[in-house]
């Protein structure tokens, strides 16, 4: 393993038997998948606080 300088950067060499691409594709392919999911989550919990602040306001009196 040695470090290679391409331009701006460190990258490193790794010999061809140590991270094949199948087995990166399927690394990227997981954090694309957990990627996704934590975002669906946020974007859901934004949705459900939402709406329970919509309901929330709407049954408390007094308020024009």
């Amino acid at each position: 393993m040695r470090l290679l300088r391409p331009g701006k950067g460190w990258a490193v060499a790794f010999p061809d038997g140590v991270l094949s691409e199948d087995l990166l594709r399927e690394y990227v392919d997981l954090l694309v998948r957990l990627v996704e999911a934590a975002g669906a989550l946020i974007i859901f919990l934004g949705a459900v606080i939402a709406a329970v602040r919509f309901v929330v306001a709407a049954i408390r009196p007094g308020r024009d």
